[in-house]
């Protein structure tokens, strides 16, 4: 899932309200212009979100088993927070509106929570009253960074609803960071360690070099690849002016299947040549109307394996299984890709542009 704003990655010292460092390389590699961290903040705010939205989507959004297994942790340490007295209401309209829905990639504009709080905080204290609202004009902020942090939080954040929505989800995201979440967290970096050394492994010896001539040419010659514990096979992507972008991708639950996150980075990877298909091939009033969006998904996924087939012919039958299974499609052996195609299903002049997009940006791989 890709989303794209004029972005600045806020940073500030590091402070006790949470976990600030990030799982950095093995080992420094400067040739490597994609590196493999994982980031506190990403995680908790997912985290929130992983508890609160129905996960409908074909492809789900997170692992089907991180919110009983948070659950039932909770539950065996008798932690209650604000996250749980405050559940129905937040929940309730979070699956009503698809803009709080959005809000969930804000965690990877930010290096850390207590910047990622500071931005909120002072976003909701200029907007307060309707009024002042109605005053703040974003455009009009002398201070380029603040106007930028502004109109992100906006983009999610801009009705008085969805305001005091952001305002509890904060507080319930500061409770779960302050009484559990933050510990839990650092043990289980800790216990993932060996899988975290796989994937970097897996990346920086394998499979850099034969993703890096696609990256190059289709605009994303550097980044950061983020290992996320509630990420499922739909990863989050946001693209960084200036900056490359951030995909984020799930965190292998094992040594064995460090290959997971591989399978995600291309679903992700190929997020810009899938969605400029899908946003070329369907007319305004089409996205008007949510057509397009459902064909955003499937693009990504059988775009991910026509780019796996093209660099890493390797991994190509092993995606298609990762994302049969995702989706929970019975499939014949020998025959994932037709079981693909047939599961996601593309407007045929997507898939041309697609294919003959994909052809072009891997040729000479």
């Amino acid at each position: 899932m890709l989303w794209s704003l004029t972005a600045v990655a806020v940073a500030c010292a590091s402070s006790s309200n949470g976990p600030q460092g990030t799982a950095e390389p093995l080992a420094a590699r400067p040739d490597l212009t994609w590196r493999i961290s994982t980031r506190y903040q990403v995680d908790l705010w997912l985290h929130g979100y992983a508890l609160l939205q129905k996960d409908t989507t074909l492809i789900p959004y997170f692992k089907p088993g991180y919110r009983d297994s948070i659950i039932a942790f909770k539950k065996r340490g008798n932690i209650t927070t604000v996250l749980d007295t405050d559940k129905d209401s937040l929940e309730t309209q979070l699956n009503s509106d698809s803009k709080l829905v959005g809000g969930q990639f804000l965690g990877l504009y930010f290096r850390n929570w207590e910047s990622t709080q500071k931005a909120i905080d002072s976003y909701l204290k200029s907007s307060s009253s309707e009024e002042s609202a109605r005053r703040m004009n974003v455009r009009q902020m002398v201070d380029p960074d603040q106007r930028a942090v502004y109109g992100i939080i906006q983009a999610s954040y801009s009705t008085p609803a969805e305001r005091q929505w952001l305002r509890k989800f904060s507080a319930a995201m500061q409770d779960e960071n302050t009484k559990y979440y933050a510990n839990w967290w650092r043990t289980q970096q800790s216990q993932r360690a060996a899988i975290f050394a796989a994937v970097d492994s897996l990346w920086a010896q394998t499979y850099f070099a034969k993703f890096r001539p696609f990256l190059t040419k289709s605009g994303q010659s550097r980044g950061e690849i983020l290992l996320s514990l509630p990420l499922d096979g739909e990863g989050r992507t946001l693209g960084e002016p200036g900056r490359g972008p951030t995909i984020t991708i799930t965190f292998p639950d094992s040594v064995s299947r460090a290959v997971d996150a591989m399978y995600v980075l291309a679903h992700e990877a190929v997020s810009p040549v899938s969605n400029a298909a899908v946003n070329d091939n369907t007319t305004p009033a089409e996205k008007k109307e949510g057509v397009a969006d459902r064909y955003t998904s499937p693009a990504a996924v059988r775009g991910g394996l026509q780019l796996l087939q093209k660099i890493a012919p390797e991994l190509a039958i092993g995606y298609a299984r990762y994302y049969l299974d995702a989706a929970h499609i019975s499939y014949t052996p020998g025959a994932e890709v037709a079981a693909i195609e047939k599961a996601f299903p593309l407007r045929q002049t997507i898939a041309e542009q697609l294919t003959n997009q994909l052809n072009t940006d891997t040729s000479g791989s």
